[in-house]
């Protein structure tokens, strides 16, 4: 039976005759100055619940600041619950509020106000706390990047197989994502905040599963070898051992990551189950399915035109991103985000905004941290770190799209790419590979 019609008037009685749960289950103690300074500055706002016998059922913290303050009177609410309901509402008074976060760009303008007034006394957060807030902020919003869009894969590709190319502060790597030593040369001693991947769909784009001539030579002209090739062609790999492909990926990716990383994974429907058992086998939980409705469909031989993608979004089991590094309450589940406009038949046939890549970066990553891509293709996750001032580290196996993407990185920022342990530009290691 409910208690919504417990009465909720307050009695002011003497401190000393309540007295503190011996079980309360919190640590208060760093809690109890910033508490009496609240109460200091704004009086008893929030009164002390507890039962008749004075036992505290919710309020420890005041309790313990009113002892602070030396006050001798505090207001209280008397609990009419039996003893079980007296231990479940002070559980849940605690508990709920682990479920709220801030909206930091909000939370900033109204501290910044509170500042302005010489009025943080007693608000709980330092001047140093709001510098650091600020800071982020300020870096949190995108830099400056004239984007070129995504490029043509050249016939006759500068970079070779095993290839690190520095890019500013990030890394790219022309290597097989499912290859441990391939990803240790990648990573280092870095370890991703972030993993989120768009990596082969594994279909072709007819609808059935029989790739094009188009494809084909698409595919070959992009330098795609018969077993990982370009990150979107279809004939790159037999469906067979597609569980053990994104498991592979997935298993090398996760032993560079924290172990809360966010997980993000784009694929194709028809593809669902076995991304799913790829995840099974990696102790991944897939929490939800992120749906990116597009702005208009796509051309295929299906009878209904393809308008969508999905995504699985998750973590490992157990181990959920923590609360500040979550997306805002009220994002949904459904993105509705414009096509890039390739002016014409997209380089890959499942070409993203960068808005797609950057949702994930904002919401799970501070500036500065590492967000790991597998599965490189034309650089656009790359393209969103450098907006959002994070190091993206990424792989892709195609010779060819990784000049592509680097080109792209080079015409975006105005800087150059150099090679790894060698310190010579892009343009000078063409140079010399042309000549050979």
């Amino acid at each position: 039976m409910g208690m919504e019609g417990t009465s909720c008037q307050i009695e002011w009685v003497e401190r000393q005759r309540l007295s503190p749960n011996p079980a309360n289950p919190r640590l208060n103690d760093e809690a109890v100055p910033h508490v009496a300074a609240s109460i200091k500055r704004f009086g008893w706002q929030v009164p002390i619940v507890a039962k008749r016998s004075g036992e505290v059922v919710a309020g420890h913290t005041r309790l313990r600041a009113a002892e602070q303050l030396g006050h001798a009177r505090v207001p209280v609410i008397w609990f009419e619950g039996s003893d079980l309901d007296a231990t479940a509402f002070g559980i849940a008074e605690n508990r709920s509020s682990t479920f709220a976060a801030w909206d930091e760009p909000a939370l900033a303008k109204l501290l910044q106000e509170l500042r302005a007034e010489d009025a943080l006394e007693g608000v709980g957060f330092s001047d140093s706390e709001i510098d650091t807030l600020l800071r982020e902020l300020e870096l949190d919003e995108p830099r400056t990047v004239d984007d070129p869009g995504e490029q043509e894969p050249p016939a006759e590709p500068v970079t070779r197989l095993g290839d690190l190319w520095i890019l500013g502060d990030h890394r790219l790597h022309c290597g097989d994502s499912t290859n441990a030593e391939h990803m240790e040369r990648l990573m280092g001693d870095d370890v991703a905040q972030l993993l989120a991947t768009d990596p082969p769909y594994l279909v072709s784009y007819r609808g059935d599963n029989h790739p094009s001539e188009h494809h084909r030579k698409a595919g070959r002209v992009a330098g795609e070898g018969k077993q990982l090739g370009n990150k979107h062609w279809d004939d790159y790999i037999d469906p067979e051992s597609s569980v053990e492909f994104f498991a592979a990926l997935l298993r090398v990716a996760l032993k560079h990551c924290t172990e809360r990383v966010p997980v993000y994974q784009w694929h194709a429907t028809r593809r669902q189950a076995l991304v799913e058992e790829a995840w099974k086998q990696n102790g991944l939980l897939l929490h939800q399915t992120i749906i990116w409705a597009k702005s208009r469909g796509v051309l295929t031989r299906s009878m209904y035109l393809w308008a969508h993608e999905p995504c699985f979004f998750g973590w490992r089991q157990g181990f959920m991103p923590e609360k500040d590094r979550r997306p805002p309450p009220s994002e949904r589940t459904v993105w509705e985000i414009a096509q890039p406009d390739e002016g014409g038949r997209a380089i890959h046939p499942t070409a993203k905004a960068l808005e797609i890549f950057e949702r994930p970066i904002r919401y799970h990553t501070r500036p500065g941290e590492i967000v790991l891509e597998p599965f490189n293709g034309s650089g656009s996750q790359m393209i969103a770190a450098e907006r959002l001032g994070r190091r993206c580290r990424s792989m892709e196996l195609s010779p060819a799209f990784v000049d592509a993407a680097l080109l792209r990185w080079e015409k975006a920022t105005g800087r150059q790419a150099v090679l790894d342990d060698d310190g010579r530009t892009f343009a000078e290691i063409a140079k010399e590979r042309a000549s050979c």
